[in-house]
């Protein structure tokens, strides 16, 4: 298992493979509706994406209809399934 700080990639990660684990103590998420929820809580049992985009970038536009879609087919057949946006935006107006 190679260690990289609070992330364990490998096939000894808790998450199985090929998974990889990131400790969420501590961790705080904003909803897309701006309200602030602890990330253990809000991810625990979900299988979870993260989406690591910005606003500005061609590619990561393109891509979101695919996350779009998958996020809802997940959905219909009640699969717990989340997509954490990580933002690569320096700042608020790079997000308008």
């Amino acid at each position: 298992v190679a260690t990289r700080g609070k992330f364990s990639l490998g096939a000894d990660a808790p998450c199985g493979p090929p998974g990889v684990y990131m400790s969420l103590a501590g961790i705080t998420l904003e909803t897309k509706e701006g309200t602030k929820v602890p990330a253990a809580e809000a991810l625990r049992g979900k299988i979870v994406v993260l989406f690591f985009s910005s606003e500005w970038c061609p590619a990561c536009k393109l891509f979101v209809p695919t996350l779009h879609t998958l996020h809802e087919v997940a959905r219909e057949n009640e699969v717990p399934f989340e997509v954490v946006y990580v933002s690569s935006d320096r700042d608020a107006e790079q997000k308008a």
